[in-house]
């Protein structure tokens, strides 16, 4: 799609703005689903006093970006005379073994870690340049980790 958005700028000057989301996370995300991320999971998890499941050795990267930033980005190109393809993320990768450590410590939880084999097809590193939407959009992630984990732990504890 991106791609016909582009071959439609450059033949018809049809303006467009593709957001690449990167790891979204935040209140209401369904642990049980069976599209769930890693987050809801974790926190699940911990909350309930069990083990975190990492597949592999848990030094495979992600970049996380809160719900709420991406609400922003999503108005923010609405609103920009940008024309684009951007990377919706938070700007800055951990490992799932920081996460499942950090999510405990938040949760304050007795819960340990349990290392399986890696999955096939998950990747190694995933971190996005988000610089392009930071100088065209005006999108600059507000929401740290540590904070968006916080807000995110308190609706699920409720």
């Amino acid at each position: 799609m991106e791609q016909y958005c582009d071959i439609f700028h450059q033949s018809f000057g049809l303006e467009y703005v593709c957001l690449r989301y990167f790891n979204v996370y935040g209140p209401r995300q369904d642990p049980a689903s069976e599209y769930a991320a890693v987050i809801p999971i974790f926190i699940s998890k911990a909350l309930a006093g069990e083990d975190l499941t990492i597949h592999g050795d848990g030094t495979q990267t992600r970049d996380f970006v809160h719900v709420n930033d991406v609400v922003q980005a999503n108005i923010n190109a609405m609103m920009s005379e940008g024309c684009g393809i951007y990377n919706i993320a938070g700007g800055r990768s951990v490992t799932i073994n920081e996460l499942a450590r950090k999510i405990i410590e938040l949760t304050s939880s007795d819960s340990g870690a349990i290392h399986l084999d890696e999955r096939s097809g998950d990747i190694d590193h995933s971190s996005a340049n988000i610089h392009l939407a930071s100088d065209r959009i005006n999108f600059k992630p507000i929401m740290n980790l540590a904070d968006g984990l916080n807000v995110t732990i308190e609706w699920a504890s409720s």
